[in-house]
C-alpha cells in the first residue's frame, strides 16, 4: 500500500497522469482516447470516448468514467477538438482535469452539452486506441475498428510524424550561442 503511494506520488511529479479502478481489474487514463463496448448503451453501444476521469475513489465520481463521446460531436467540432489535442501533445503540455474540462467548457460549450458523458465503469469495456494528450507510445494503443473513428486514424498518424520530427529537433546550444541569447535577453528593453 506504501509502495503504491509513493510511485504515484512520484508519477506525479514525473508529469504521468494516470486513473486506476481500485473497485477491478480496470485502467483508463485521463486524457487518452478510449473505444469498446458499453452495456449500459442507449444510442451508442460503441462509443469512441476522450476520457477526463477515468474511474479513481473518490470524490462522487468513483465507479464512473467521465469523458468526451466523439461520436455525438458534429464534424466541425469534432476537426476541432482534435486539433486541440494535437497542439497539447506537440506542445508536451501538463493539463490536469479540472483545468481541461474549464478549458473545453469555455472554449467549446457545445461539446459539453451535447458530447460529455458518464459511464458505469463495471459496465465498461474501452481499449486505448489513442494516445490523446498523454506520452503513451501509439505502439501501445489497440487499432481502430469502428468506421466513425477516423479523424481518430488521421490524428495517430499526425503524432507519428510529430514524433519523429521532435526527435530530429535540436533542443541544447553550445556556449557561445546560449552567452548570446542570454545578452540579447539583458539588454533588451521592457515595452510598458
Amino acid at each position: 500500500m506504501a509502495n503504491e503511494f509513493y510511485n504515484s506520488l512520484i508519477n506525479t511529479f514525473r508529469g504521468i497522469r494516470q486513473s486506476i479502478n481500485t473497485y477491478g481489474d480496470k485502467y483508463y487514463t485521463f486524457g487518452t482516447i478510449c473505444n469498446g463496448s458499453y452495456l449500459n448503451w442507449k444510442h451508442d453501444p460503441n462509443p469512441s470516448v476522450f476520457v477526463l476521469h477515468g474511474g479513481e475513489p473518490g470524490y462522487n465520481l468513483k465507479k464512473m468514467v467521465h469523458g468526451i463521446n466523439l461520436h455525438y460531436m458534429p464534424s466541425g467540432d469534432q476537426y476541432r477538438f482534435i486539433r486541440t489535442l494535437y497542439l497539447a501533445y506537440r506542445g508536451q503540455q501538463i493539463i490536469s482535469k479540472p483545468l481541461m474540462y474549464q478549458y473545453l467548457k469555455l472554449n467549446f460549450p457545445n461539446i459539453i452539452k451535447q458530447c460529455y458523458r458518464m459511464y458505469h465503469l463495471e459496465m465498461c469495456d474501452f481499449k486505448i486506441i489513442s494516445p490523446g494528450i498523454t506520452q503513451i507510445p501509439l505502439s501501445s494503443c489497440y487499432p481502430i475498428k469502428d468506421r466513425r473513428d477516423g479523424i481518430i486514424a488521421t490524428f495517430n498518424n499526425q503524432i507519428t510524424k510529430t514524433t519523429t520530427v521532435l526527435e530530429n529537433r535540436q533542443i541544447a546550444y553550445n556556449q557561445d550561442e546560449l552567452n548570446q541569447h542570454i545578452q540579447e535577453s539583458l539588454n533588451s528593453r521592457k515595452i510598458l
